[in-house]
């Protein structure tokens, strides 16, 4: 199960690394389920371009793989 501070955390380093601004930071934060936030923060990066979506998959790769499948992510035969 996805919790807040799971996506809580990846927000706040995505916005750190300047992938996100504040509109989409709010926009992010303005769902009420950690799975909507979840979804909708990924959906964003993804749409940003290939250098975002890196930052932001370089950073869940070093999450435990239990969280992939609730934010909509399949590992890979690369995967840990």
């Amino acid at each position: 199960m996805l919790l807040d501070p799971d996506v809580i955390n990846l927000l706040r380093y995505l916005r750190e690394m300047n992938v996100l601004n504040d509109e989409e930071k709010e926009t992010v934060e303005g769902w009420i389920t950690s799975e909507d936030k979840a979804r909708c923060l990924i959906d964003t990066v993804m749409k940003k371009g290939a250098r975002e979506s890196s930052v932001m998959v370089d950073y869940l790769t070093e999450k435990p793989p239990e969280l992939w499948p609730t934010l909509g992510l399949t590992p890979t035969s690369d995967s840990p």
